[in-house]
């Protein structure tokens, strides 16, 4: 079976909302901190799905399945330095979204 960037992209999707789901946090007030770290995962998965399609690609499988560069470079059928200039700018556009966010 050929693995086409909408496949690859869809797998990486689905293993975050799966991830997702597992990850139960217990909010005590005993723990100072724990919002504040709740907020800010849930602001950074926004921003994510904020990301055009192809950077969010690229996202996901670098470090949310822990891809290298190499390998994301296969599976979107993209020359090394094509995906680690994409890989980087689509780290770049992240943290803009992000850094928006964190202002509002």
């Amino acid at each position: 079976m050929e693995v086409t960037p909408e496949i690859a992209e869809n797998k990486a999707i689905d293993l975050y909302r799966r991830r997702q789901k597992r990850q139960v946090v217990e909010l005590s007030d005993d723990l100072p901190g724990v919002t504040a770290i709740y907020e800010g995962e849930n602001t950074l998965a926004a921003c994510i799905l904020k990301l055009p399609a192809r950077y969010r690609e690229v996202i996901l499988l670098r470090y949310y399945q822990g891809y290298s560069v190499k390998e994301v470079a296969a599976i979107l059928g993209l020359s090394l330095s094509a995906a680690s200039k994409l890989n980087q700018r689509a780290k770049n556009r992240l943290r803009e979204l992000y850094e928006k966010e964190d202002r509002l």
